[in-house]
């Protein structure tokens, strides 16, 4: 009996090879997205060099890179997606285990009574019977559909893995856009709060003017309706701001911001907050993204799946086998005479399951499985090239927008110190509402400005993100990338 236990691991091992899984080929995408973006040609020697650049050397402040590591330990969506990649491995585990024979040991003591009336001895027996043995059994994988399940698997956790990628990229430029968002709202609260004071004083001025008769009640009305409103301005950016903490709060995976005492918060006009990034990255490069490989991943196991459904066709081969010692007294249990044993060979052949087209059905659904997963792998990619398009875009005209938004604050600024001088001055070429209009035109530039900034940060982490960088703290030497799978 032992010699058929010792066959079990060899058929393992020759029928472990075998799939019918059609061979995988990578999509063909190149008419689908364009070779460069935006009409930018491909000027980076290295294509991957994004994608490799860590967010330690991409952010340089450092207040921000220790968010974002307190976040990369504590944000509960990592530790999901973390949680799910080690879920799969464990199922690619269990998986991995119908490869091999199912052997396991069993041991028994059974003492039993038989009455005197269905004793063939006419009277009450009682007897004992022990049992060791060893029990196994085997389906040989001819046609592969352990396999082609356990390749599925495999892939399906490849894809989980991908996706702890993306989450990681993600929250990394979440923390950032997010801790950005703040400085914006600071500097739009600390903006808020000067034209406050400025109007303030006006108030003041009108007022006063209004008890000496100088003007009438309506500019003394102007005035005061300017303050209230900028009032109302400032609580509301004062909420936002509040706002934007406990959503920096969140990502970063607590209720409240850690205390990074010596640690200055760089403000948003700074130079070099952001390494720049190459504009003439090829679109090659998108195979790269988590995202995309996390699909091409699910396109291999949709694939592996028909290999799975081909191989349902054909009959399963199961063999079992049991050996051991069986006795009715302990002492004889070891003896050579107590040996036993037992192998069983079956085949199943799906007969109904064929005819009435259950097991074509089941192909069917493995096959347009395939072709969704390969939509979803174009769409991926479109997807990704259209988010760097768009960011591109925004590139190409960001530093002529700023240059005008500081254009337009300078002029804003010195016709509001004009309007202020004609006024005060007593003229009476410019009423107070060419004042007001002034503040408000001026208030309105400012906030323009520190947005406009803002905006450009904003379209830099995006366009990192876009093009897959940002889920490793240090940048990867080259040649040590995780290159798309051929």
């Amino acid at each position: 009996m032992f010699k058929y236990l010792s066959v079990l691991p060899f058929l393992a091992v020759a029928t472990a090879c075998t799939t019918m899984a059609p061979d995988y080929e990578r999509p063909d995408v190149d008419n689908i997205i364009a070779e460069t973006y935006a009409g930018i040609a491909a000027t980076t020697p290295d294509e991957t060099a994004v994608t490799r650049l860590g967010w330690s050397e991409f952010f340089a402040d450092e207040r921000l890179k220790a968010l974002i590591k307190t976040g990369l330990e504590n944000n509960r969506d990592l530790r999901v997606a973390i949680l799910n990649v080690e879920q799969v491995r464990a199922r690619y585990d269990i998986q991995w285990a119908e490869l091999l024979p199912n052997v396991g040991g069993n041991g028994s003591f059974t003492r039993s009574r038989t009455n005197e009336y269905l004793s063939p001895y006419g009277k009450a027996v009682t007897s004992n019977t022990w049992q060791l043995g060893v029990a196994a059994s085997y389906e040989v994988d001819l046609w592969g559909r352990v396999r082609s399940m356990t390749d599925q698997v495999f892939e399906t956790w490849l894809a989980a893995a991908e996706n702890e990628r993306a989450v990681r990229l993600s929250l990394v430029a979440g923390i950032a856009l997010q801790y950005y968002t703040l400085q914006l709202a600071n500097e739009r609260l600390s903006l808020s709060q000067k034209s406050l004071l400025t109007t303030q004083v006006w108030y003041n001025i009108m007022k006063d003017r209004f008890e000496k008769g100088a003007i009438t009640e309506i500019d003394l009305a102007s005035a005061e309706a300017q303050y209230q409103a900028m009032v109302s301005a400032t609580e509301q950016l004062r909420e936002t701001q509040k706002q934007a903490k406990n959503a920096l709060a969140l990502l970063v995976g607590g209720t409240e911001l850690p205390k990074l005492s010596g640690v200055p918060a760089l403000p948003i006009a700074s130079a070099n907050l952001l390494k720049p990034l190459e504009a003439g990255i090829p679109s090659f490069a998108l195979v790269l993204r988590p995202d995309v490989l996390s699909a091409e991943r699910m396109l291999r196991a949709a694939n592996a799946n028909i290999g799975a459904a081909r191989a349902a066709f054909f009959p399963s081969i199961s063999l079992t086998a049991t050996g051991g010692v069986a006795s009715v007294e302990l002492d004889d249990l070891f003896t050579g005479d107590a040996r036993t044993w037992s192998f069983v060979p079956s085949v199943n052949v799906p007969i109904f399951d064929y005819f009435n087209g259950r097991l074509e059905a089941q192909l069917d659904v493995a096959e347009l499985q395939k072709e969704i997963e390969i939509a979803n792998y174009e769409k991926a990619i479109q997807t990704a090239f259209r988010e760097v398009a768009d960011e591109l875009v925004v590139q190409e005209s960001i530093d002529k927008r700023i240059a005008a938004s500081e254009a337009a604050l300078k002029a804003q600024l010195r016709r509001y110190k004009l309007t202020s001088a004609n006024y005060r001055g007593g003229d009476g070429v410019l009423s107070y509402t060419d004042v007001l209009l002034a503040q408000n035109d001026l208030f309105a530039a400012e906030q323009t400005l520190v947005q406009t900034r803002f905006a450009k940060i904003a379209s830099m982490i995006s366009l990192y993100k876009a093009l897959g960088g940002g889920w490793t703290e240090q940048s990867v030497p080259e040649g040590e990338q995780v290159a798309a799978t051929e």
